[in-house]
C-alpha cells in the first residue's frame, strides 16, 4: 500500500525546501526527522543565502532568528604553530554583500523551516529512518523505528553528511560511509559590553565584522581554531574549533582541549576578559579532503539532496544554501514525475541533469581541484613557509644579511624544486 507520493528524510534545509515545493504542488507529503525539533542536532552559526531562502521561504529574513553577527564582514586568518609563529591574510567585504547572508542558529531557523512546509501541507513526523524499502533494485519507501514501513513512488534523501538514505540505496560518497575526514566542530558564544568589546578590537562600529584569529595546529589540515567578532553594537564574541575525529582519537585529545589551549592565547585572553559564557553547540562536517559528490544521485524511486548527496563544498561551507537549491530541484522533479505516473530513474534523471547544469554542479569540479591544493601543494607551501620565517630570524640574530640567506630561503618554496 502506498502511503505518500513522496518522503523525505531529513528535517534541515534541503529537506523543507524538498518537502514544501512537492507540496506546494499538490502532492502528499511526508517529512521525517529524527530530532524533536529540527535543527536540534546542528552547530549554532550558519549563513542561509537571502536569495534562494526568500523565494522558498517568504519572510525568512525578516524572523528573530536571523542574527546579522555571526559570520562574514571583514576578518584576518593567521596559521599558527604552538611556539606561536605564523601567516597572515586579510580579506573585506562590504556591508552591501554581507546583507544577503542570513547569519542563524540552525536550532532555530530549521523549526521555522520545519512550521513553514507543514503549513504548506507536508506531514511531519519525528522518527528515524532505519533503512530503506528497496524491491527490485526500486527504492519503494522507508523502514523507521520499531519495523513501521512506510511506502511511497519518491524517496528524497536528505538526511546529512552520515546519510543513511545514501549509504543503503549505494549512491553516497565516502563521507557517508563514513569517512577517517569527517571533523567535529564545536563553538562557544560570549557576551560582553558593546563598549568594551568595540574597544578591543576597534571596530568603529561599523556593522562589518572582525574575522579575529584563526589558529592551526602544526599541520593546516589538522585543525583550526577561530574567534569572531562583531562590531560594537552587538557585543558577541564566536570561538569555533574544527578537526578530524580520527586524528583527535589519534592524539589522544578531545576537541574541548584544543579550545581550551586557544582561549588561552594573549589575544583571545585580551578580547575575553571578562565575557560571559551564554552559548555552546556541535556538529560534525566534512573536511578540506574532498572527493566532491555522489556519482550519481537518483535511482528508481530516490533522489538525494544536499549534504547526502555529498554537496559539502568545503571551500565555502554554504552547504544548506546547496541544499535548499536541490531540494527545491528535488521536489519540481517528483511533481513531474507523479504527472507521468513515471518514477523510474529514466524520469529522476532530470534532477541530476538540472543541478549538474547549476552553481551546484559547475563549482564541484573547481571545489576538487582547489581541494587537492589544499591538501597537498597548501600544506607543503605552509610548512616551507614557516621554515624560511624561523631560518631568517635565526639569520638575522646571528647578523647575516638577507643577501646571505637569499638562496637558502628561495630554495624552500615548493616552485624551486
Amino acid at each position: 500500500m502506498v502511503d505518500y507520493d513522496v518522503i523525505v528524510v531529513g528535517g534541515g534545509p534541503g529537506g523543507c525546501a524538498a518537502a514544501k515545493t512537492a507540496a506546494a504542488k499538490h502532492l502528499k507529503v511526508l517529512m521525517l526527522e529524527r530530532t524533536k525539533n529540527p535543527g536540534e542536532g546542528n552547530m549554532s552559526g550558519s549563513v542561509f543565502f537571502k536569495p534562494i531562502s526568500e523565494e522558498i521561504f517568504p519572510g525568512i529574513s525578516e524572523q528573530p532568528f536571523v542574527k546579522r553577527y555571526l559570520m562574514g564582514g571583514r576578518f584576518s586568518l593567521v596559521g599558527c604553530e604552538n611556539d606561536g609563529t605564523g601567516l597572515g591574510l586579510v580579506i573585506s567585504m562590504s556591508p552591501e554583500v554581507t546583507s544577503n547572508m542570513l547569519e542563524i542558529f540552525r536550532n532555530e531557523s530549521d523549526k521555522w523551516l520545519a512550521e513553514q512546509a507543514v503549513k504548506s501541507g507536508v506531514k511531519l513526523k519525528t522518527a528515524c529512518a532505519r533503512d530503506l524499502i528497496i524491491e527490485d533494485n526500486k527504492v519503494k519507501g522507508v523502514i523507521v523505528d520499531g519495523g513501521e514501513r512506510i511506502e511511497a513512488p519518491i524517496t528524497i534523501g536528505a538526511d546529512g553528511l552520515h546519510s543513511m538514505v545514501a549509504r543503503r540505496s549505494g549512491l553516497g560518497t565516502k563521507y557517508t560511509n563514513p569517512s577517517p575526514k569527517v571533523s567535529l566542530a564545536i563553538r562557544y558564544v560570549f557576551k560582553l559590553p558593546p563598549e568594551v568589546l568595540d574597544d578591543r578590537i576597534g571596530s568603529g562600529g561599523s556593522g562589518s565584522i572582525n574575522f579575529g584569529t584563526g589558529y592551526f595546529g602544526g599541520d593546516p589540515t589538522q585543525w583550526l581554531a577561530t574567534l569572531m567578532t562583531p562590531s560594537s553594537e552587538h557585543g558577541i564574541a564566536v570561538a569555533s574549533v574544527y578537526q578530524p575525529i580520527s586524528e583527535m582519537a589519534a592524539q589522544k585529545v578531545n576537541i574541548h582541549q584544543r579550545m581550551k589551549w586557544f582561549l588561552n592565547l594573549p589575544e583571545c585572553r585580551r578580547i575575553l576578559k571578562g565575557a560571559e559564557f551564554t552559548y555552546f553547540n556541535s556538529h560534525c562536517l566534512s573536511w578540506v579532503e574532498w572527493v566532491g559528490y555522489a556519482k550519481k544521485t537518483y535511482m528508481d524511486g530516490l533522489m538525494l539532496v544536499g549534504d547526502a548527496a555529498g554537496m559539502a563544498n568545503p571551500l565555502d561551507g554554504f552547504g544548506a544554501n546547496t541544499a535548499m537549491v536541490a531540494g527545491q530541484m528535488a521536489g519540481a522533479v517528483a511533481a513531474e514525475a507523479k504527472l507521468k505516473g513515471d518514477y523510474s530513474g529514466k524520469v529522476l534523471a532530470e534532477y541530476e541533469k538540472r543541478w549538474r547544469a547549476s552553481f551546484i554542479g559547475v563549482d564541484e569540479k573547481l571545489a576538487c581541484d582547489l581541494s587537492n591544493f589544499m591538501m597537498h601543494d597548501f600544506g607543503e607551501l605552509f610548512r616551507n613557509f614557516n621554515a624560511m620565517a624561523g631560518r631568517i630570524l635565526e639569520a638575522k640574530l646571528n647578523n647575516k644579511s638577507y643577501a646571505d640567506i637569499r638562496e637558502e630561503v628561495g630554495s624552500l618554496l615548493p616552485w624551486s624544486k
